[in-house]
């Protein structure tokens, strides 16, 4: 299932019924302000969790709640922070997510996802090429219907290299030492799968 994230999110402070009696013993009123709502992957598989965080402040420190609307009938209750839901089925979800503090102001925050079908599992071939002395050269070709993201070659002596995709596609490395070295390919996508191969090398 792929995930295209719309980004369209409002943030909105009203006061609640709170505000009129703060106001008429001189206190401050309260304000709930949005910094942020988004989708932690734009991909993921059907069934399979997507996260969505938010991040509030309040003025008076208040304690606040949310409730999360993901658009497919099914409404969570709790944390604005680090929710998690699965989609079971193709499609455009409008997302609506309210917060309320303990002294009743709301703030409001809305946005959209695609859904579609998986379009199948994580894969990944590689070689390795020596091409200087004691360089190795790894050229590997990851293939997933989600969106790839980071990849970790272990070189076989403890060391490795980490990054993200596609940038890792030709990555090298020289030894210190001749050797046989078993060398770890390993591709990661956004759904959280991975996938790994393995190549043994000689170095003279």
């Amino acid at each position: 299932m792929k995930i295209a994230v719309v980004v369209a999110a409002v943030a909105m402070a009203v006061v609640g019924a709170s505000a009129p009696a703060a106001a008429a013993s001189g206190q401050q009123e309260d304000r709930l302000v949005l910094k942020s709502f988004r989708v932690m992957s734009e991909q993921a598989p059907v069934g399979g969790d997507v996260r969505f965080r938010a991040t509030y402040t309040s003025e008076q420190q208040a304690e606040f709640l949310c409730e999360t609307d993901f658009g497919d009938g099914q409404v969570s209750d709790g944390p604005c922070d680090n929710i998690r839901h699965p989609y079971a089925q193709p499609g455009t979800y409008q997302i609506t997510q309210t917060g309320r503090t303990t002294t009743g102001v709301v703030a409001v925050s809305t946005g959209s996802i695609v859904v579609v079908p998986d379009q199948g599992p994580i894969s990944i071939t590689a070689t390795a090429t020596l091409t200087a002395p004691r360089t190795i050269l790894v050229h590997s070709d990851p293939a997933s219907g989600y969106d790839l993201t980071r990849m970790r070659v272990f070189w076989g002596n403890g060391s490795y290299t980490s990054g993200y995709y596609p940038s890792m596609r030709d990555i090298d490395w020289v030894y210190a030492e001749p050797g046989t070295y078993v060398i770890k390919a390993e591709v990661f996508d956004s759904s959280g799968a991975s996938a790994a191969t393995n190549l043994t090398v000689e170095v003279a």
